[in-house]
């Protein structure tokens, strides 16, 4: 993957009021494994009041962060939490293969008023563990960055945050980022252009999260098989 410039949730735009949201990933695997996840879990995501709100393939990480290799993503919005119900029944354990367990995170998701990304989008996902050190300053160090970016040509757009409250296939992270370029040109360009931001991401990294992963992944029109 190529370096990327990102932060945290950096949006000037007022969010919508917060809801349960659940992050789904899973490992490559023959489409009959989603193919019996999704009548198991239909059920319970509907019981929950979920619908798909993004989906997607994943093609690689970047970053310190001990991530599991997965093939594909899913992201629900709920009315309800449903982890729970989805890892007692057993619908999750149907996206396992050769002993590697699918990802997923459960907590309040935070939407953002954004254009909805198509296939031609740069899409990333940024997992972060924080530590905790310093709030008042990350907090302040976001609110400058975000100063900087505000009139920049071709900059990221920040769709959603969720804060998982739980977790299954891995240690739970701090917040996960949903964000994307229009295409990969726009990056490609905002990158060349920006250097200055790009240093001043590493240093927000470097000063305030002890692991973190940015995940590049292509938005599909239609839930991933």
């Amino acid at each position: 993957m190529k370096p990327l410039a990102f932060a945290a949730a950096l949006s000037t735009a007022t969010p919508a009021l917060a809801e349960t949201g659940l992050f789904l990933a899973w490992p490559a695997q023959p489409a009959a494994a989603l193919t019996h996840w999704d009548p198991a879990a239909a059920p319970l995501l509907q019981d929950a009041g979920c619908s798909l709100h993004r989906s997607g393939t994943i093609s690689g990480s970047l970053g310190p962060l001990d991530w599991p290799q997965m093939k594909g993503f899913r992201l629900y919005r709920c009315a309800s939490p449903v982890l729970g119900a989805l890892s007692a029944s057993g619908a999750s354990a149907l996206l396992a293969r050769h002993g590697q367990q699918p990802v997923l995170f459960e907590g309040s998701l935070t939407l953002f008023p954004a254009d909805a990304p198509d296939a031609e989008a740069e899409y990333i996902v940024k997992l972060s563990h924080y530590n905790n050190l310093d709030t008042e300053q990350r907090a302040a160090d976001l609110t400058t960055l975000g100063s900087v970016i505000s009139d920049l040509e071709n900059v990221w757009q920040t769709e959603a945050v969720l804060t998982p409250a739980t977790a299954l296939g891995t240690l739970r992270p701090d917040d996960i980022t949903f964000l994307y370029y229009s295409s990969g040109a726009e990056a490609e360009a905002f990158r060349a252009a920006n250097p200055g931001v790009l240093e001043q991401v590493g240093q927000f990294n470097k000063a305030h999260l002890t692991a973190f992963t940015y995940l590049g992944a292509t938005v599909l029109s239609q839930p991933v098989n």
